[in-house]
């Protein structure tokens, strides 16, 4: 009685040609370069007050209402904003409390997506 095996030579080469392909796909994905083009549209108070490249590193000081002021930082196609307030005022850092409107950052995420929290 012959013995039959659980995987034929044909099943060695088809696994073999299913894992190259795998590893060639992920390596695509992998080691493209990033997107780095698009634009970032800086307002204040609702009015756009520049729109700049993410192809460019950069970082811009933003003065808002009230007196506030932020940081835009683009860097690797990405872009941030840092906000420019002392800590150690209470007075500045409770209007700038008041200034943040919530509804409006989370309308503004679904528009364009979280962004990076990387540091």
């Amino acid at each position: 009685m012959e013995k039959k095996r659980a995987f034929g030579k044909r099943d060695l080469i088809l696994f073999a040609v299913i894992i190259a392909a795998g590893l060639i796909g992920m390596a695509v994905l992998y080691l493209r370069p990033a997107v780095t083009s698009g634009t970032v549209e800086v307002a204040v108070d609702g009015a756009v007050t520049m729109t700049l490249p993410l192809s460019e590193d950069t970082e811009v000081r933003i003065d808002g209402v009230n007196g506030g002021e932020n940081l835009l930082v683009i860097e690797d196609g990405k872009a941030k904003i840092d906000p420019l307030i002392n800590g150690e005022d209470d007075k500045a850092y409770t209007q700038y409390l008041k200034d943040i409107n919530v509804a409006e950052v989370i309308e503004e995420f679904a528009k364009h997506g979280i962004p990076s929290l990387d540091n």
